[in-house]
């Protein structure tokens, strides 16, 4: 049996690059399925692909939590499937009404290096500029608008 799955560490905040600090806050905190461990808020010096994005780029990535986090791999659990299914749907309308270059895609870390069965995460990109170009604080308020427009609730409800 592997070792149990941490999940939902304390997140510094206060650490966080500024752009992105509300979007992974609702990430945190609106969706009990979800578990940031990794964000960037765009960087002069920043280049694609690399873990400091360039200056018009943003990205936030999370897990999700596993149903047992004593197995050996780390299938959703029911919370984690459901959060995931809302966020692509509320994003996808996003991208529909408003033009909005915004996505969340799936990532792993090379599994046979790692630990095969545990390493799928997700990203929620987007950039800034263009006609479709978004602000991660946008993102932030579009998903409390669907929590209060779907289910009658704001932030924190």
């Amino acid at each position: 049996m592997s070792q149990p799955v941490t999940f939902r560490a304390e997140v510094p905040y206060e650490e966080l690059d500024p752009p992105v600090v509300e979007l992974v806050r609702v990430l945190n905190e609106e969706f009990d399925g979800f578990a940031t461990i990794g964000s960037c808020g765009g960087h002069e010096d920043g280049k694609p692909g690399d873990i400091h994005a360039p200056a018009d780029e943003w990205w936030i990535t999370f897990e999700l939590e596993p149903a047992e986090p004593e197995a050996d791999t780390t299938a959703p659990s029911g919370d984690a499937w459901t959060d995931l299914e809302f966020l692509a749907y509320w994003l996808g309308r996003m991208r529909a009404e408003k033009g909005s270059a915004v996505r969340v895609e799936p990532y792993a870390a090379p599994p046979h290096l790692n630990f095969p069965g545990r390493m799928l995460s997700f990203e929620l990109a987007g950039y800034r500029g263009g006609d479709d170009g978004v602000e991660p604080d946008d993102v932030a308020a579009w998903i409390r608008r669907g929590f209060n427009e779907l289910y009658g609730r704001g932030a924190g409800g």
